[in-house]
């Protein structure tokens, strides 16, 4: 199929499904309890993996299309093939999983959403729309941007639960909430479970509304720097540091690869300052409380908190560095080296994407997992020539997410994230 918005009627109802679950990864909307009589499992609940696995039964009902093209280039071949092996080996971790005996649906649900990330993405891979995708992202995540900036204008939720939203009041205690003097603020979450993971979705949307704002007509780029203006100000207002990090470090790199002239960057440079002026006028003082100055910060805990689940998860690949504790089941395993400590914690995940990897599926789980990463990443690069910016946009969003990583574990831990970050990766790659 021709790159293009040009859609070929028969193939209509396979991109209405690949679009649609896109879509779907920019948000939380769950289906409680699972439909058709599945088992009730994490994975399950989510209307993502449905919309997948539907998709993935139209593309074999019409022969695959894409397939025979993909099997003849090396580099997306292979990074698909790490990452389908990479998905058996999650499903198989149930034979040796810390949870077998105890809770095993835990391993169970994580390797089914491995499972179905793969096979989806060997869809997108084959058969994807890059610049169709990149509109319904910018599209979508504008939406998303502005029940952000509600929800920091309300200080609460507007009660969409319906689409994902989580419940959050400022009378509610925890790590989403600033505090400066006596100001405090209810950090927006969207409909994410956390503002961390908001503000890693809305610098994916940061970076490809850039990408267009540099390269479309003027009249068109009007438009686009608008979407870009409300989408990086909803993405400040999460004050995410590692979405702000990744989005400095993912922006140099669309800079270098996007190779447009400086004339056509400035408008999208000038939008960008202003809005972060803007930002720092309006919130200087809790930007203060969250990078730690002076006696506001309440960030010490999550400091902390890391810290100690880094050594946990240090412990957990000593004890099996080969075939690790099990898809998932870290948090249950930090939990009991917790019992023996006089922590005053609940196991939960070792906020390093890399090393959680390493943890749970040990040194061959990480070894397909960046294998079918890089690879991936190469296939995009060595087509660079071909449609640059569109592609560098995708990227750069690849890029942001391996950032991330380095400091939450939402991309490899949270179906949605997994499948918008490996999506990214196999539309990059696509010719």
């Amino acid at each position: 199929m021709p790159y293009a918005l040009k859609l070929n009627l028969r193939h209509l109802p396979l991109q209405f499904g690949i679009a649609l679950a896109f879509i779907l990864m920019m948000g939380w909307v769950r289906l409680v309890p699972p439909p058709f009589g599945a088992p009730d499992l994490n994975a399950t609940r989510f209307a993502l993996l449905w919309v997948m696995l539907a998709t993935t039964a139209i593309w074999a009902a019409m022969g695959a299309p894409g397939f025979a093209t993909l099997c003849r280039e090396p580099l997306r071949a292979f990074s698909t093939l790490a990452l389908l092996l990479l998905s058996i080996w999650a499903y198989a971790s149930q034979a040796w999983a810390f949870t077998r005996e105890s809770d095993p649906n835990v391993t169970t649900s994580a390797g089914l959403i491995w499972c179905v990330v793969a096979i989806f993405i060997l869809v997108v891979t084959a058969a994807g729309q890059r610049r169709l995708l990149i509109t319904l992202m910018i599209a979508a995540g504008s939406l998303v941007a502005i029940v952000t900036l509600v929800q920091v204008a309300r200080q609460s939720t507007l009660g969409l639960g319906f689409l994902g939203e989580f419940q959050r009041s400022l009378t509610a205690n925890g790590g989403s909430i600033l505090q400066a003097g006596d100001w405090r603020f209810l950090r927006p979450s969207g409909f994410s479970p956390h503002p961390n993971m908001l503000g890693g979705l809305l610098t994916v949307c940061t970076l490809l509304a850039t990408a267009r704002a540099a390269q479309v007509h003027v009249r068109v780029r009007i438009i686009y720097l608008g979407l870009l203006a409300l989408i990086f100000l909803a993405l400040l207002v999460t004050f995410s540091r590692s979405a702000w990090l990744a989005l400095a470090v993912a922006g140099l790199s669309l800079l270098l690869m996007m190779r447009v002239p400086w004339h056509r960057w400035l408008p999208v440079l000038l939008t960008g300052a202003l809005v972060a002026a803007v930002f720092l006028a309006s919130y200087w003082p809790l930007i203060a409380a969250r990078a730690g100055v002076g006696e506001e910060s309440i960030e010490l805990r999550s400091v902390a908190d890391r810290i100690v689940f880094t050594d946990l998860a240090l412990r957990a690949i000593a004890e099996q560095p080969l075939i690790g504790q099990g898809a998932g089941a870290f948090p249950w395993r930090s939990a009991v080296y917790i019992s023996e400590t006089f922590y005053d914690l609940l196991g939960d995940q070792v906020h390093q994407v890399f090393m959680a990897v390493w943890a749970e599926l040990g040194f061959v789980g990480l070894a397909l997992f960046a294998t079918g990463l890089l690879s991936g990443i190469m296939a995009g690069l060595r087509r660079l020539g071909q449609d640059r910016h569109d592609r560098a946009a995708l990227l750069a969003a690849v890029i942001a997410f391996a950032v991330i990583g380095l400091f939450d574990h939402y991309p490899y831990s949270q179906l949605p994230f997994i499948a918008l970050w490996w999506g990214c990766v196999a539309t990059a790659a696509r010719p």
